[in-house]
């Protein structure tokens, strides 16, 4: 689907906020740096008195916030005491705290040298180190420090969050774990964690880590939103906007809450209120092109094309997972075509391309001669029904010379005047030639064929609300009169097959598809589909068939809202949740009109 649902929780690398990096206000309202902190601890042996009374002089200016007074005796101290860490511990947290930042390096690699072991000096040596993006070199000091300081929860916690910064999610969460069980007051610590869960995508155990973090820190801004973003994600919206509400009461300048505000708003359906803070919230540094892409993604659903189409450019700003191709030639922009060749090409999933191919007729009646870049499991589909395309191809290498490029979501808004689909435009896609059903679908006894799927794409933004487990379509197979079948495609959901049980109660085709033009052939052949909103349901509506597809309350910008039709397939018929996370109404509603589909059948 076009709208993805991005979320921002907690960057690893700022500091700020509820960090253990964060920087405290001493009374003087001088800053202090948490985890660059002055030991109190006193040497075994103090090298001199003198030494001993400069440290202790250099701790009492530190804790004051006096860092010029702190430096100072702290320079005192290791002078008399060559040989002794401590000082200069204390001297690279002072230095770096001041912002001296390469300075404090070097001053605690010499603390280090002297002390291989001392945890503490190890501690604040792999903050500088990570400061000076030597991330490796840090978590080795990090290591090497909870050798000789095992119980640390600071150490637990720095090295985690090091970890987090290469993605290291289950470690992390390990250490953090201890970093709780260690000091389960540490604030800090379940903020770390919360936004490990969340990372590792452990949605409801990140919601009760960040409940633990605001609870010990009620004015952390910071936890609060990723408070509310895990909440949102998770479809508890309206528990999301209280906590996003506090995060903005906390800090009312925070970009990212108010853009999330106005997508959970979106999701709840009040379109012009999730609107009236887009301008805001980018103002306020709310990640501009993502809240452009809310600004789109409620613009479409309220058929502004005129605004939406434009912001949905906004994608292509973002960090995605698809970088869109180099071309030798430039990007269309709506200017003549005719005698032109243009290459347009595939962007996200299946559906999309499904979904969107069906303007690419309307270049070619410009006279354009088009050239179509897709993945070559949806290439034969596209290929056997397709007017108007003069070639399609798997990889952009194979184009040659051309005039233009242009990804395929990106035409709509260059068409003019502001497109949208009409009913008289299906079916626009047929199955490719000489594809042959399924054996057991083929030999299928007299019935009421019904397909089903109910997952989509793990990877998609939106897979957490659309897809559901198998379970929730077994209670519709003892319908009498009914013979099911599944394309479901994927190892994952397809392992719940067995899991379940559920091998008897239906015929599994995903063994014989091996692309698109398969799937189509096994659509073209059953009497209806049944699926949440996944690829399938896109060909079974541009082939024109029977299809209902169920829908979370939150949808996808090309369903619009409110209604059971879209004017994208006449044959579909969307049966939406009621209220929020309510699969069980959705499911009932189909148990109820199978029923009376199979009646009307025994009639």
């Amino acid at each position: 689907m076009p709208f993805p649902f991005p979320l921002h929780i907690l960057s690893m690398n700022d500091r700020s906020g509820d960090s253990p990096r964060a920087a405290r206000r001493s009374a003087k309202g001088k800053a202090v740096d948490e985890t660059d902190k002055p030991i109190a601890r006193p040497a075994p042996v103090p090298p001199t008195p003198a030494a001993r009374a400069a440290l202790m002089r250099g701790l009492a200016s530190h804790k004051a916030g006096d860092l010029s007074g702190a430096e100072t005796a702290y320079r005192e101290a290791a002078a008399a005491a060559p040989g002794w860490a401590d000082p200069l511990v204390n001297l690279g947290a002072a230095l770096r705290s001041q912002g001296r930042k390469p300075e404090g390096l070097d001053v605690l690699q010499r603390a280090v040298d002297i002390a291989p072991d001392n945890a503490d000096a190890l501690n604040n040596y792999g903050n500088a180190l990570r400061d000076a993006g030597r991330l490796d070199e840090a978590i080795e000091a990090y290591r090497r420090g909870l050798v000789g300081k095992p119980r640390a929860p600071d150490l637990h916690e720095n090295l985690a969050t090091a970890l987090l910064e290469k993605k290291e999610f289950a470690q992390a969460i390990e250490l953090l774990g201890n970093a709780v069980k260690l000091a389960p007051d540490r604030a800090s610590a379940w903020h770390f964690l919360a936004a490990a869960l969340f990372s590792a995508e452990k949605w409801e155990a990140a919601i009760v880590a960040y409940g633990r973090a605001v609870a010990l820190k009620r004015d952390n801004a910071e936890a609060w939103f990723g408070l509310g973003v895990a909440l949102e994600t998770t479809n508890r919206f309206d528990e999301a906007l209280r906590a996003l509400g506090r995060a903005l009461v906390l800090n009312p300048n925070h970009g990212k809450a108010l853009r999330h505000y106005s997508q959970v708003l979106v999701s709840l359906g009040d379109l012009a209120g999730g609107l009236s803070l887009i301008d805001e919230a980018v103002a306020k540094g709310g990640s501009g092109n993502d809240a452009e892409l809310v600004r789109a993604r409620a613009s479409l659903l309220a058929r502004d094309f005129t605004i939406g189409w434009p912001a949905y450019e906004a994608r292509w700003s973002r960090v995605t997972d698809q970088k869109p191709p180099e071309f030798p030639f430039p990007r269309w922009q709506g200017e003549d075509l005719n005698g032109k060749t243009i290459v347009v090409w595939a962007e996200q999933g299946v559906g999309d391309v499904v979904n969107f191919s069906r303007v690419l007729p309307r270049l070619a009646a410009r006279g354009a001669r088009v050239a179509f870049v897709c993945a070559p499991e949806i290439a034969p589909v596209i290929e056997a029904g397709m007017r108007g395309v003069a070639k399609v191809m798997a990889a952009p290498a194979k184009i040659g010379r051309a005039d233009f490029h242009v990804p395929l979501l990106s035409v709509p808004g260059l068409l003019g005047p502001p497109w949208e689909p009409g009913p008289h435009e299906v079916p626009y896609l047929k199955v490719p030639a000489g594809r042959k059903l399924p054996e057991a679908l083929a030999q299928a006894p007299a019935g009421i064929k019904i397909g089903f799927t109910w997952a989509g794409n793990p990877k998609h933004g939106n897979d957490k609300r659309r897809s559901v487990r198998l379970e929730r379509f077994l209670p519709l197979m003892d319908i009498p009169g009914l013979q099911w079948f599944s394309p479901q495609v994927g190892d994952a959901p397809r392992a719940q097959i067995a899991e379940l049980g559920a091998e008897p109660l239906f015929i599994d085709l995903a063994p014989d598809l091996k692309d698109f033009g398969d799937t189509a052939a096994a659509l073209a052949a059953l009497d209806l589909l049944v699926s949440v909103d996944t690829a399938p349901v896109h060909l079974a509506g541009a082939l024109a068939r029977p299809v209902w597809v169920l829908m979370p309350f939150a949808p996808d910008w090309r369903w619009r809202l409110h209604r059971a039709d879209t004017p994208w397939y006449p044959t579909m018929r969307l049966v939406r949740q009621p209220k929020v996370g309510d699969w069980d109404s959705v499911f009932e509603t189909v148990r109820i009109d199978l029923l009376a589909l199979a009646g009307k059948k025994r009639r």
